[in-house]
Formats: C-alpha cells, sequence, structure tokens
C-alpha cells in the first residue's frame, strides 16, 4: 500500500524472566502476541488500554528499541527487522520518540543547548546549520533563545515536554512515538502540548503513533483508535466508530469507567470487575474471557480473531454483536 508508513506483521515481543534452570522450562513475560496493525502517512493512530497492555512495547519495538522476539517491522516499505545496526542507525532519523516523562529523559548534567546539539552532531548534520535548526525548531514548539543556556531542573514540566517534542524534531522525522506526552503534566499544560502537537502534525506532515490510557486525549487528536489488552490488539477502527459504536466489550468497558457528568449531576462510573491476568500465563482462548461479562465456554477454549464487524471496524470477538449486560 502506497499510502502505509508503519506495516506491523504478527509481532511478537517476549521478555525471559530469570530462572527456571532447574526445570529446564524458561518463563518469559508475553508483552505482544501476534500484533498486526497500519499506520497511514499523515494519520494520528492512538493506542489504549490499561497498563501492562503493550502499548508501549509496540512503540519501542516500531522504533526497533526492542528487538521483537518475531514479525516484521515494514517502515517505508523497507523491512527494519533485517537491517543492519548500521543501516538501523540511519533510519532512525525518520523515526523519533517523545517519553512519558521529560525530566528522566534529559541529562541534569546538560543544558538545553547542548541536549539539542547531541542528536544533529551523531547524526552528522554540518556544525554551521546546528543552532539555525534549533533557533527554528524551539520557535516551533513556542520557546525561545533564552531556555538553550539553562539546565532541565530550571524548566517547567510543560517547558521541558517543549523541548523534548522540539529534540524529537530536529531531524526531521516522518514518524513520531508519543508514548504518555501528557500523562506527567498538569490538566491546562495537557491541553497545550495537545494542541502543540495537533497544530505540528499540520504544518509539518507528521505522522503519530499516540499512546495513553487516557481516552479522551486519544478521542481529541486521533485519527483511528487501536484497543489493547494483555498483548493483543483487540478492536481497531475510525475514533468516531469506537467511540460511539465499540464491538468489543473490553473497548466497552473502558468507555463506561470513564467519568462523565449524567443528567443529575453526578459522575457515571462503572469500573472493570477483575483484575488482569498475568502476561506471563494468560488465559487460554479469548484473554478477556476472565473479565467479560458476555464470555461463553467457546470463548474460553477458542482465540477470536482480529476480523471486520462493520465497515472499516475490526474486532476480536467472537459475539461482537451481542449486547453487554
Amino acid at each position: 500500500m502506497p499510502n502505509t508508513l508503519i506495516q506491523v506483521e504478527n509481532l511478537v515481543k517476549h521478555f525471559p524472566l530469570p530462572g527456571g534452570w532447574l526445570t529446564g522450562q524458561r518463563r518469559v513475560v508475553q508483552a505482544l502476541e501476534n500484533v498486526s496493525i497500519d499506520i497511514q502517512r499523515g494519520e494520528v493512530l492512538g493506542l489504549v488500554g490499561e497498563s501492562g497492555c503493550g502499548k508501549t512495547t509496540l512503540g519501542r519495538c516500531i522504533l526497533h528499541l526492542e528487538q521483537p522476539t518475531s514479525g516484521h517491522i515494514h517502515f517505508d516499505g523497507v523491512d527494519i527487522t533485517a537491517l543492519s545496526k548500521r543501516e538501523l542507525r540511519a533510519k532512525r532519523r525518520d523515526m523519533q520518540i517523545v517519553f512519558q516523562n521529560p525530566l528522566a529523559s534529559l541529562s541534569p548534567r546538560r543544558t538545553i543547548k547542548q541536549s539539542l546539539i547531541e542528536p544533529l552532531q551523531t547524526h552528522g548534520f554540518p556544525q554551521d546549520e546546528w543552532m539555525t535548526r534549533i533557533n527554528t525548531i524551539m520557535g516551533r514548539v513556542g520557546l525561545g533563545a533564552q531556555h538553550l543556556s539553562r539546565y532541565p531542573h530550571e524548566l517547567s514540566g510543560g517547558q521541558l515536554q517543549r523541548i523534548s517534542v522540539a529534540r524529537a524534531l530536529l531531524l526531521a522525522p516522518q514518524l513520531l512515538v508519543l508514548d504518555e506526552p501528557t500523562s506527567a503534566l498538569d490538566v491546562s499544560i495537557q491541553a497545550q502540548i495537545i494542541n502543540l502537537l495537533d497544530e505540528l502534525r499540520h504544518d509539518m506532515g507528521l505522522t503519530y503513533l499516540f499512546i495513553s490510557h487516557d481516552l479522551s486525549v486519544i478521542e481529541h487528536l486521533s485519527d483511528r483508535i487501536g484497543v489493547m489488552y494483555l498483548g493483543k490488539l483487540v478492536e481497531l477502527g475510525k475514533t468516531e466508530d469506537v467511540i460511539n459504536r465499540p464491538t468489543h466489550p473490553y473497548t466497552k468497558a473502558l468507555l463506561q469507567a470513564v467519568p462523565r457528568v449524567g443528567e443529575q449531576g453526578k459522575a457515571s462510573h462503572e469500573p472493570l470487575e477483575g483484575n488482569v491476568p498475568s502476561p506471563i500465563n494468560p488465559p487460554t482462548g479469548c484473554r478477556f474471557h476472565t473479565r467479560c461479562p458476555i464470555a461463553e465456554l467457546l470463548c474460553r477454549e477458542t482465540e477470536p480473531l482480529l476480523e471486520v464487524k462493520a465497515t472499516d471496524q475490526w474486532s476480536a470477538c467472537h459475539f461482537a454483536d451481542k449486547e453487554t449486560v
């Protein structure tokens, strides 16, 4: 597909656990299991799910910050899982990440200027272009030259996240992986960063993979939404469809859990019952069946495939059309 920037095929990521030598059975954390997804050029794909569902692992595997256990990741038509270290390093200019905690992602011993120079130096940009690029991108994120001489601890959380965005954009990437970029910020600052990201996306023709547990943020920024549960992609579709007409019971439960003001002025909040099973020993069949209100014997025995349930809306549920109770 010529308009596809990222194509993930049957991606698996297992993290080995220590021990198991005496029994001869090594245990692993099954972070991702046969995940297939694509991201179109200029699109914002929102990825949502509870903590530990594999959202961040998927983003890090796409950037090859984590080595996949198996599967393929095509970036702009190139299978990056087959690239050498040298080839992959050159490709990294086209894909960058903005981390959740901006203070932790910047060196406390370096000024902002030094932190911004580092990626330009690493990727071989001419030295006489460094400050032109830095000053231009600082202006784009709403900061000035006076911030360059400061250290991270001298800036606010919102300013630090703007610096993180600026650093990611310095190399003129095609893809940004935004890993919970607003969760560590105050609500008012969150709105500023979301609006900034939306503006930059349209002005610079960027593609985003936006990872968040906040459905309101995902709804505001994303063109499509992918819902993950215990290492699996369980629903995928256009934002309007997933928000207004969810087909998977887990997606419905997430939406019901969002606090909303009802007619009587009271918050409507129905938490999902039960705990997420361990990714070391996930349930057989549908991984959500232990918490699902419509689960039947088939769900316990047979794993549902991610299939089209409506126009451009995919769901991994045997009974996607059945109303939850």
